[in-house]
């Protein structure tokens, strides 16, 4: 995630330097990285959960026939923590690309080829 985050940075580097130059704070390009990379974490958590739980909901509805007294019951609670993680995990990526956003020069990223 990291590495995609660094990869965004560098090709929008002049995107980046319009921003700063009409008006955008070093805070608000921070912020800007930080919530672009919270929003990356969530839809592929939440795309990631809603597959693996129709894949083992159709898979338990192969088993109910083959396992007697068998149901499906998903781990609630521990999904729960797996999309909070992934959203902490998703802010703490976005810490090195954000500062590196933050601090670039205005004139030299509105030049940058």
């Amino acid at each position: 995630m990291i590495n995609t985050l660094a990869m965004s940075i560098s090709e929008r580097t002049r995107e980046i330097g319009v921003l700063r130059a009409i008006g955008m704070d070093r805070s608000g390009i921070s912020r800007m990285i930080r919530l672009e990379a919270v929003c990356v974490a969530a839809f592929g958590t939440l795309l990631g959960l809603a597959g693996g739980l129709f894949g083992s909901w159709k898979v338990s509805g192969l088993l109910n026939g083959a396992i007697p007294q068998y149901s499906f019951s998903p781990p609630w609670p521990t999904l729960a923590l797996v999309v909070l993680l992934s959203l902490a995990v998703g802010a703490v990526a976005a810490a090195l690309p954000a500062r590196r956003a933050a601090v670039l020069s205005p004139l030299r990223a509105v030049a940058a080829a």
